[in-house]
């Protein structure tokens, strides 16, 4: 499995994102456009000697995603037509989960060659949640559901 987080702008939802993925074994965290501080300190991360991470991938633009990810299972979090609410959803193998920007949409683009589209369902007058809490709910309804949680 893997994340991608397009358009991030703020370090603590990118950096929670992080943990999330380093944590639960997640394959690859892909960064595309992320804000030039946000991408400074990602690089330093990267390089660091103490602790590297190696799962960090950063990306330019939304083109450069799309020709990164060919032939791979898409599924984006979005509030959209087309989107299933997650809690009836079914995973197929090695998803790269897609969440937007905290104050946008994941672009059309991405969301035209979307295998799969699924929302969280919200009650209260909150109408989404925290682009960091979406997609740590989203890989664990993943995890959960395909069985794929190491002990």
């Amino acid at each position: 499995m893997k994340i991608c987080m397009i358009s991030p702008k703020r370090y603590n939802n990118v950096y929670s994102v992080l943990r999330l993925a380093d944590g639960l074994g997640i394959e690859e965290l892909i960064i595309v456009s992320p804000r030039d501080f946000i991408k400074e300190r990602l690089e330093r991360k990267i390089r660091s000697n103490r602790e590297p991470w190696n799962i960090i991938t950063i990306l330019d633009s939304i083109d450069e995603l799309l020709d990164y990810i060919k032939n791979e299972y898409l599924v984006s979090m979005e509030l959209h037509p087309r989107a299933c609410d997650i809690t009836t959803f079914r995973w197929k193998t090695e998803p790269i989960i897609i969440v937007g920007p905290e104050d946008g949409s994941v672009p059309d683009k991405i969301i035209s060659i979307s295998d799969d589209i699924v929302k969280l369902p919200m009650n209260g007058k909150v109408r989404c949640l925290n682009v960091a809490c979406a997609a740590t709910l989203a890989v664990w309804d993943y995890i959960l559901k395909s069985g794929e949680l190491k002990r």
